[in-house]
């Protein structure tokens, strides 16, 4: 106490610099002097010994609220708020009420705003702390001294109240201003996300659109393709019907051209037999001169007796010369018909194995032919289904397109949202 009254000049001369600076509307509009200040620290002895109590007072509805102690839990603990605020009432009776005071109390009310204490409970604990310390007033002192250290009391809970309150206006005031700081940042990015959105949209959908193009183009040559595809199946078909028909054809030849060799074959087996007949011919009519000759030998030793035997004999030579003459010439027509016959033989022959080769070539060219329309046939039903992709992936492009168009939209609005919340 002793010190008080020492430090007495020093402490209204730090009050009444309070009351010159910015805080002095606050403390005019509550009434505070330094004579309320002054009779505060008379009653320091008094009140210290309740102190647990006032503290208990102010935090019991605060510790009520599950969320409140969660969050005090979360950020500090409820020892440590009390012991805190337990040399928060001490000071409030020191005397010490100057910028110091002041900025501890804003200090407080900063630290209550951070760990999310909402201002509501604030100064609903202020009440029940007014209420419990006019309740030891009471009780301790006389009634007339009790209504006169409570209104003092009570006006400098007034002023730390209005600190605490400026304090949690000042932080959503911060906390605003960077939220809105904050939101202009992210409406310039979201603008700029926007622009280069459609901007890239637009760069997109032109490819896109080319692509289509490129597809729809595809699309037209792969029907086309089909188209010819198509035609080409036909037309091989076609070539391959005519292919079997000639092979049918020429089978049919190669047979006819056998049957034709075996024909000359038999004929020429005819020419020799007859030559072979006709050599016996002329080999008795060459014996059949012979014995002419000697029987007109013969008749002519007969004399008057042999002369019609030598007649006979005469028309007998002159037949087999007759004979021999013809048959040399018969011999001379079978010999040039089997020379003939020989020829044809070897044409036929040639004409035949041309025919087998013809009908070798036909046949593998008929193959061929089969195994093309086959690979023909699977290009055209690879062709179908590739056409068949084609067309879905053309379609996927015009939902794409339509996707983008939307997306072209939507950055619009954005814009605009943007362009309305700066306006």
């Amino acid at each position: 106490m002793t010190n008080l009254v020492k430090e007495a000049p020093q402490l209204k001369e730090e009050f009444e610099d309070l009351i010159q600076s910015d805080h002095r509307d606050m403390i005019v509009f509550t009434g505070l002097t330094w004579g309320d200040i002054e009779h505060l620290t008379h009653v320091r002895l008094i009140i210290e010994p309740h102190i647990t109590s006032l503290v208990d007072t102010f935090y019991e509805p605060i510790l009520a609220q599950e969320q409140l102690r969660d969050i005090i839990d979360q950020y500090s603990s409820t020892e440590r708020l009390k012991q805190t605020f337990s040399e928060y009432i001490l000071d409030m009776f020191q005397g010490k009420v100057g910028q110091d005071y002041v900025n501890r109390r804003i200090r407080i009310g900063q630290i209550h705003h951070q760990i999310g204490l909402n201002e509501r409970w604030y100064l609903a604990a202020y009440n029940h702390l007014q209420t419990e310390m006019l309740t030891i007033l009471l009780r301790e002192m006389e009634t007339a001294e009790a209504i006169k250290t409570y209104h003092a009391f009570k006006r400098l809970c007034s002023i730390d109240m209005q600190l605490a309150i400026t304090t949690y206006i000042e932080s959503y005031s911060t906390s605003l201003l960077h939220f809105n700081e904050a939101r202009k940042a992210q409406n310039l990015k979201l603008s700029d996300t926007a622009e280069s959105l459609k901007t890239q949209s637009d760069l997109m959908k032109e490819k896109v659109s080319t692509q289509k193009q490129e597809t729809e183009r595809m699309t037209t040559s792969l029907q086309q393709l089909l188209k010819d595809s198509l035609a080409m199946s036909s037309e091989m078909k076609l070539t391959q019907d005519e292919t079997t028909t000639s092979i049918k054809r020429l089978n049919e030849m190669v047979a006819e051209v056998e049957k034709s060799k075996n024909q000359l074959g038999h004929l020429q087996e005819s020419s020799i037999n007859v030559g072979k007949i006709t050599q016996t011919i002329w080999e008795i009519s060459k014996k059949t001169k012979v014995l002419s000759l000697n029987a007109s030998i013969e008749s002519s030793r007969a004399g008057e007796y042999g002369r019609g035997f030598a007649v006979v004999a005469r028309e007998v030579g002159n037949l087999a010369a007759d004979t021999q003459s013809a048959l040399e010439s018969i011999r001379a027509q079978i010999a040039d018909t089997q020379t003939h016959v020989s020829n044809v033989n070897e044409d036929i022959t040639a004409l035949s194995e041309r025919a087998l080769a013809m009908n070798t070539l036909t046949a593998a060219m008929n193959e061929r032919l089969n195994e093309t329309s086959k690979r023909v046939a699977l290009n055209y039903e690879a062709i179908e289904q590739f056409s068949m992709f084609v067309s879905d992936y053309q379609h996927h492009f015009e939902e794409l397109l339509q996707e983008f168009n939307s997306l072209t939209t939507l950055s619009n609005e954005l814009t605009d949202l943007q362009l309305t919340e700066q306006l």
